[in-house]
């Protein structure tokens, strides 16, 4: 006979336990090290591609803004039957009105140009007077206005719109507000000062019986107080073979610096040479085009390479100064865009040939300059 089986029974607690499980294993310090590495590296990889596609969004605004901006230089044109002038200067302190100004109307701003005070005086005081309206009410002021269409959105202003603190921006007054542009109007390779001979031989330039009257060949019928620019006929080298507008850049830590350890030469900070609206003073060249008043050797938009900046060495003088604020320039990588006179945008290298871009920049000096050369 076979003796049953003895099962033997542990205390209750052991019957009813549920299985032991295993809780899984953590990250060690270098594992989770290699994770933080690899991450870091894929960062790395992409940011550039990020950047470089927030820039090529933004050089492509900026194209279309010289896009518009070539457009209403034709709109002006085929309306008025010349170019519009670089600047119209009244009186002793050439007060007066900025091509940015005369363009208000087509580049769909005509709600701000109804508002703009033109002047209707038949005096100097009285054109004075009303100019000077456009720059009344601080922040609220029409010459304060930000205009999309004339900023590039890689120029970087330390602050915009800007208050002045110089005579030089409107004579007077001071403590005006200004916003800026990103973009200058091409004057050519001289300047302000036409009795020692000068005349602009870019596209635009001054007009009107301000203190230095321009040569008589920007006049019509022989009269310094005509507020037209250059007719097309007087652009000999083709409009398609010549600058009308172009980028100026407003951000150079060493030139603010020589402003803020006194330089006399250094007026303002070159963010405050931007102003689109300048209604008159000294500098008003020197913020919607590219020549500048101070010295009988002019320098001027083509004359300094494009994206020149200034250097320590440079030092405290006006031609640092002149070539800095009057430049070409932008904050995109190699160059800068320029709208020609027939609305074709192209992106001057700052490894240009000077003498080609000078060239581009001249309206009669019978150099027909190859588009190939330009790039862009």
């Amino acid at each position: 006979m076979i003796a049953p089986k003895t099962v033997r029974h542990g205390p209750a607690s052991d019957r009813f336990a549920q299985p032991r499980r295993t809780l899984p294993r953590g990250f060690t310090l270098v594992e989770l090290l290699v994770v933080i590495a690899i991450i870091g590296v894929l960062v790395a990889l992409l940011l550039p591609a990020v950047q470089q596609a927030r820039e090529s969004a933004r050089r492509i605004q900026c194209v279309n803004n010289l896009k518009q901006i070539g457009l209403a230089v034709a709109n002006y044109e085929g309306v008025r039957g010349s170019l519009p002038p670089g600047m119209t200067a009244f009186g002793g302190f050439r007060y007066g009105h900025s091509v940015h100004a005369l363009l208000l109307p087509y580049i769909e701003q005509t709600a701000l140009a109804d508002r703009w005070e033109w002047g209707e005086g038949s005096d100097f005081a009285s054109l004075n007077r009303d100019v000077l309206k456009n720059t009344e009410g601080g922040l609220q002021a029409l010459t304060a206005t930000l205009i999309g269409t004339y900023l590039c959105p890689s120029d970087i202003f330390t602050e915009n719109p800007f208050q002045t603190t110089s005579n030089y921006f409107a004579s007077p007054p001071q403590g005006v507000w200004y916003a800026g542009t990103s973009y200058g109007a091409n004057t050519g390779t001289t300047g302000y000062w036409p009795q020692y001979g000068y005349a602009y031989d870019g596209m635009f330039s001054v007009v009107g019986s301000g203190f230095y009257l321009p040569r008589k060949d920007l006049a019509v019928n022989g009269e310094f107080d005509s507020v037209d620019g250059y007719r097309i006929p007087q652009v000999e080298d083709g409009m398609s073979n010549t600058i009308a507008f172009g980028e100026k850049y407003h951000f150079d830590l060493v030139h603010d610096q020589l402003h803020a350890d006194g330089c006399s030469r250094v007026r303002e900070p070159v963010y405050k040479f931007s102003a689109w609206a300048c209604t008159g003073g000294h500098d008003c060249i020197g913020h919607m085009m590219g020549a500048m008043y101070y010295s009988p050797v002019v320098r001027s938009g083509a004359v300094p390479p494009i994206n020149y900046r200034v250097t320590p060495r440079d030092g405290c003088n006006w031609e640092t100064h002149d070539n800095r604020v009057a430049g070409w320039g932008s904050g995109h990588p190699g160059g800068a865009n320029f709208v020609f006179g027939d609305g074709a945008v192209r992106f001057l290298g700052d490894d240009i040939d000077r003498a080609i871009f000078r060239a581009a920049a001249l309206r009669a000096d019978g150099e027909v300059v190859d588009p190939d050369l330009l790039g862009g």
